[in-house]
């Protein structure tokens, strides 16, 4: 990811790669450092893990192992542990499971170099995270200038991003898929290099199988790609692997076992967050997943466990089945989740967070999100911000009317993408004030 028009051997290139090298290990650091702490004693959760544990006694720390509801952290050591024994990402009941199979590598790696315990992992986050808030800084400079502190004030606010931070100590995709959405975002304010197009769409098809979900953020980068006729062929070979993903969730192609997991995909999600017991939520209600949420203030009722369980019953168990048949049957109260939904894309928090995660992500909200926004519409006739709107829309759509994770990871590629609009917003008005101020210096040395 070098820059067009230096080279290795000046002294301007020797000070840039300087200068990236700390920064990149400054937000390693800090973002280790946390990651590591919020997961071993500061996370709100009752379970927390441990640096200490390895081998059998790391893997059985985690809920439910070596039983058939494996599902997150605990099937992603699962396929991990296949991966190392057979070279694929099995689960437990012999599914090949390549949905998040980029990440399952990535943690067999870890796992391989560091041994079987939770520090390899951590460090390897942390060196991605330091990679992420730099590469996220050069897209910034293509955006708007690599002479102005545009990078610096893109790299500090990724740094101040501590919800990102958290999910450094977690055997989550999360920290590897926002590494492949930088990468996307860097490849493109370059895309009439060469190779850029290249890393683009590499970057979008790595992250959709790291992350379930980014298959939406990888549809809208072949989108753009069609509607402005940069690569009809990259737009075709990103549709081709998220096709490719559905017919694997959705089929038995690679497997017939029933799973948490897959069921979840195959419209589990769906149910969680579309259900009777969102029957008295309002538009204005702060988003949360029905039940099992230790900061709500919603409290199950009789009759919403009855009607949970006969919509159950009524599509034959098919959760899927059953979120099509409330929708139908109560298309108010449909509309008055999506709604709820739609104003927790724009706000800072969900009912589902803790109080101190609630002020962490109302700081990080208040730095990056207005400043983002005015850097969309700031910058909204230039191809970043046709992109942007494009992702913003078929994110915020898909968050809309399907799912919102309640911790809001879903959003986290917007976030990111705002990060990069923000700084370059910020360096703007950098920029603004500081020519106002040598305008005003100038001016008074001329006065007689």
């Amino acid at each position: 990811m070098t820059e067009t028009g230096t080279t290795s051997s000046s002294p301007t290139a020797s000070r840039r790669w300087s200068f990236a090298v700390v920064v990149i290990a400054v937000i390693a650091i800090l973002h280790g450092i946390f990651g590591w702490l919020y997961a071993t004693s500061l996370s709100p959760q009752t379970t927390h893990r441990s640096l200490h544990l390895s081998g059998d006694a790391y893997l059985q720390s985690f809920p439910n192992w070596n039983t058939d509801s494996e599902q997150d952290a605990t099937g992603f050591n699962r396929t991990a542990l296949s991966i190392l024994h057979r070279g694929l990402p099995y689960s437990r009941q012999g599914t090949l499971i390549l949905r998040t199979a980029v990440y399952s590598y990535f943690l067999a790696g870890c796992y391989a170099i560091g041994g079987l315990q939770l520090l390899p992992v951590v460090v390897a986050q942390a060196i991605l995270s330091g990679l992420t808030g730099w590469i996220l800084a050069l897209a910034a400079s293509g955006l708007f200038g690599a002479r102005s502190p545009v990078r610096l004030i893109t790299a500090a606010l990724y740094l101040l991003n501590l919800r990102i931070a958290m999910y450094v100590g977690y055997v989550v995709p999360s920290i590897l898929t926002f590494f492949f959405m930088a990468v996307a975002l860097w490849a493109f304010t370059r895309l009439t290099q060469p190779r850029a197009p290249l890393w683009f769409v590499a970057s979008l098809i790595l992250a959709t199988y790291s992350s379930s979900t980014f298959f939406v953020v990888a549809l809208a980068g072949a989108l753009w790609l069609i509607l402005r006729r940069r690569s009809i062929t990259g737009a075709a070979v990103i549709v081709l692997f998220v096709a490719l993903k559905f017919v694997i969730t959705w089929t038995d192609v690679a497997g017939t076992a029933t799973e948490t997991n897959r069921v979840a995909d195959r419209g589990g999600v769906f149910w969680l967050s579309n259900n009777p017991y969102y029957d008295r939520l309002r538009p204005w209600s702060l988003w949360e997943w029905r039940p099992a949420n230790p900061w709500s203030a919603w409290n199950m009722s009789d009759q919403e466990k009855a009607d949970y369980e006969a919509y159950l019953v009524r599509s034959g168990q098919n959760e899927l089945r059953a979120t099509l048949l409330w929708i139908r049957e109560n298309p108010g109260h449909y509309a008055q989740v999506c709604l709820a939904r739609l104003r927790t894309e724009f706000g800072p928090y969900t009912g589902q967070m803790s109080p101190r995660n609630r002020l962490i992500s109302t700081v990080v909200w208040l730095l990056v999100f207005p400043a983002g926004f005015y850097g969309l519409w700031r910058w909204r006739h230039s191809d970043m911000g046709r992109f942007s709107g494009l992702m913003v829309i078929m994110v915020f759509t898909f968050a809309t009317f399907v799912s919102e994770e309640p911790y809001l990871r879903y959003r986290m590629p917007v976030d990111l993408l705002l990060t990069v609009l923000a700084g370059a917003a910020y360096a703007e008005w950098a920029s603004r004030f500081c020519r106002a101020s040598n305008s005003s210096n100038t001016a008074t040395i001329r006065s007689p």
